[in-house]
């Protein structure tokens, strides 16, 4: 047991936060963070940028009367089933019902042409980008909501902490529903309507003009134009003229799923061979035909069975990212912020597109036959898919997504990461695949989606001060011990966090937690500064004391923990500091 003697060390935490101040105020008169007035100026994935897309500015002051008064008398009008469809629209953020109903069409067996993973990328790319571009014209003319400009004005929702105009829902929906009508022309009118009616019912709701739903549907239109644009260029239209190679280890079969894969335009890897996997062993060496052993004699039981099932469903191929997604979303509150679920959509369909494409380029380079192919005494749990082996596109498209996942949602990662897992053994478990597979198509998965997160790491989501930010241990003395000494700091240099809410801080020592500072909204008063580059910012000053003891002294290691909203995390590295008695 340590003695009582001891040196209780007072850390000071220095933190310049990256803060958003700007304040809302609503029809009670209370203020509340403005939801991402930095969006606007969000990287995009197609269009130029938002401030190329911004809408003409609002109506005046007299026009602006009038639609008052027209709003007033259209909200009066408003009866049960009214009121039903602006809460249809309003479940989440604006994108959500349309990844609703892509995975619904999915589910159901509805036909959703022959690449459904083309369709999510260039839908949630069109609602990110319309999105953007509203988000930028929000803030450039920062219009009060209508129940903020006549007090009293009836709203049949909460109203956003956002500017009015453009719509957020309009843009959001138009630019859907014109992918849509692109991919599925037959239902382009289905679509429209949809697109129309979410639009207007924020201007039921009372919580927009109709300028404001104009404007945002002629936003989503215009996205949406570049978008199409961009997909009419992919290669996903090439025909195949080649023919199926022969020869030893070779896979066998005609008109091969997918073939054209690689030829297709990647989103942002250089091209579909840039993580190419490394080529297969021959399938007659000791190695293969231990691994084809193994697939032959896995044990199946009802819960690998009913598991392989699942993965082989739509929901294991297609939508599962999209479910965790949700759910993650409304339990972390963000479904009151448009950009970054928009974002997070974006991120999980675009990092499909590429994973296909690359998955497509090892398999139609080393045409690896089949595990039944080589051992017909492996009985697949249900039909082989009609093209080669080797990479798994289930396990490269499943650790994509896992890791994109794990990113955008970090305290779910080691979840996330295990449910990809699974999706990929499961086709081991289905007699689909060998092991080596799943290796090689896990690591492309890994090295595709890190592509894609390194964009969305400079993307414009986080915000980076321009300050620096310490952690510094000092030598306050308080105990018998005398003339102790503490030397070393911590400094962190441009850490990013996401704006809003609050910052949870926790220092640790030799990496047990010794300081946790959950809440960092109110400062000490003594330590205010300011960061103009990002607006008005506070430097957040907070003292707390951990002991040592005589039995403590030498070398240990501080390091510091930041954690933001919506579970973003940053970890820094440790530094050294020592603990001696003085002279």
């Amino acid at each position: 047991m340590k003695s009582q003697s001891h040196l209780a060390i007072r850390i000071g935490l220095a933190l310049i936060v990256a803060c958003t101040t700007q304040a809302h105020a609503d029809a009670t008169g209370q203020h509340h963070a403005l939801i991402e007035p930095t969006a606007g100026n969000w990287r995009t994935w197609v269009i130029s940028s938002g401030k190329d897309y911004r809408a003409p500015a609002p109506p005046g002051y007299t026009e602006t009367q009038a639609e008052l008064a027209s709003l007033a008398v259209l909200i009066g009008h408003n009866d049960a089933q009214t009121q039903q469809q602006i809460e249809f629209w309003d479940a989440g953020a604006p994108a959500y019902r349309w990844l609703d109903l892509l995975n619904a069409r999915l589910l159901a067996g509805t036909a959703t042409t022959a690449y459904p993973h083309r369709v999510y990328a260039y839908m949630t790319q069109a609602m990110y980008d319309a999105t953007v571009a509203t988000w930028e014209s929000k803030y450039v003319y920062n219009r009060p909501r209508p129940s903020e400009e006549r007090r009293g004005l009836p709203t049949a929702l909460p109203v956003p902490n956002s500017p009015s105009y453009p719509s957020e829902h309009a843009a959001t929906a138009q630019a859907a529903a014109s992918v849509l009508a692109y991919f599925l022309p037959a239902e382009a009118q289905s679509f429209q309507t949809m697109a129309e009616e979410a639009g207007w019912s924020r201007v039921l709701a009372g919580l927009q003009y109709p300028s404001d739903y104009t404007a945002g549907l002629e936003i989503g239109r215009k996205v949406a134009e570049q978008v199409i644009a961009k997909a009419k260029t992919d290669g996903s239209d090439a025909v195949w003229t080649g023919s199926v190679p022969t020869g030893p280890c070779k896979w066998t079969g005609t008109n091969p799923g997918n073939v054209t894969g690689p030829t297709w335009r990647p989103l942002l890897l250089t091209s579909a061979s840039e993580f190419r996997p490394v080529a297969p062993p021959a399938c007659d060496t000791p190695e293969v035909l231990a691994e084809v052993a193994a697939v032959r004699n896995f044990a199946r039981t009802f819960v690998t069975n009913y598991k392989a099932f699942y993965w082989q469903s739509p929901e294991g191929l297609q939508t599962w990212p999209y479910r965790y997604a949700d759910k993650w979303i409304f339990e972390d509150g963000l479904d009151r912020n448009p950009p970054r679920v928009a974002r997070a959509y974006a991120l999980i369909a675009s990092v499909q597109f590429d994973a296909f494409i690359a998955s497509q380029d090892g398999k139609f380079t080393y045409w690896y036959l089949r595990p039944n192919q080589l051992d017909p005494a492996i009985v697949p749990l249900f039909p082989v898919p009609n093209f080669p082996s080797y990479p798994s596109n289930h396990s490269t498209f499943s650790a994509a997504r896992s890791e994109m996942l794990a990113y955008l949602f970090p305290t779910r990662a080691d979840f996330i990461r295990a449910v990809g897992k699974e999706a990929g053994d499961s086709r081991i478990w289905a007699g689909i695949h060998y092991p080596m597979d799943n290796v090689a198509g896990v690591q492309l998965g890994k090295s595709v989606a890190g592509v894609f997160i390194s964009w969305a790491e400079k993307d414009g989501s986080l915000l980076v001060p321009t300050g620096t930010e310490s952690a510094a241990l000092t030598g306050s003395i308080d105990g018998p011990t005398e003339g102790a000494i503490v030397t070393g700091d911590l400094t962190v240099r441009g850490w990013a966090r996401i704006p809003g809410g609050d910052l949870g801080v926790t220092v640790l020592i030799d990496g047990a937690p010794r300081i946790a500072i959950r809440e960092a909204r109110v400062p000490r008063p003594d330590v205010q500064a300011a960061l103009p580059s990002l607006g008005d910012c506070s430097t957040a000053g907070y003292e707390s004391s951990f002991a040592f003891y005589p039995g403590d002294k030498g070398e240990h290691e501080l390091s510091v923990v930041f954690e933001g909203p919506g579970g973003l995390v940053r970890h820094y590295p440790s530094r050294k500091f020592t603990w001696k008695e003085g002279p």
